[in-house]
């Protein structure tokens, strides 16, 4: 996920028009590659939305079941706990993020894998490497099926 010269000019617009929408939402951002986190987030706070950060699906779990989370953006392959079987934790746990959409991150998505997504309680794929707008995109897509 490399930026692009138009990033900063696609997040000035994009933050714009998420400001003007409404409050912003605290989001959950996973990725075991720190490089990918740190885009996420800033492209997100670009946006005007609280971010916090997991590196992998032992933290998510973690983070989701102490405080409550608008929405969660899990990269699906990391070490450990991936992010279908950290999805499906946080899913059946009995905490505050039990209903928030969880949007699976991931370079490669089949037909398959977005049906393993789905019963893991996933909704939508956002698709590596993005874009700011792809991400606008989903977050506003999540968060319209949320409500």
């Amino acid at each position: 996920m490399s930026a692009s010269p138009n990033l900063t000019r696609d997040q000035d617009r994009l933050s714009v028009r998420i400001r003007l929408a409404g409050a912003p939402l605290s989001i959950l951002a996973v990725d075991d590659s720190s490089t990918n986190r740190l885009i996420m987030s800033r492209m997100l706070q670009a946006l005007g939305h609280q971010v916090e950060t997991a590196e992998s699906g032992e933290e998510a779990v973690e983070a989701a079941s102490s405080r409550p989370f608008d929405l969660i953006l899990m990269d699906v392959q990391m070490p450990g706990i991936g992010g279908v079987e950290a999805a499906r934790r946080i899913r059946a746990s009995s905490t505050t993020c039990g209903g928030a959409p969880i949007v699976p991150v991931t370079a490669d998505a089949t037909s398959a894998d977005e049906d393993a997504y789905r019963s893991a309680g996933m909704a939508g794929v956002l698709a590596k490497p993005f874009s700011a707008s792809a991400l606008h995109a989903v977050v506003e897509r999540s968060m319209a099926e949320a409500d």
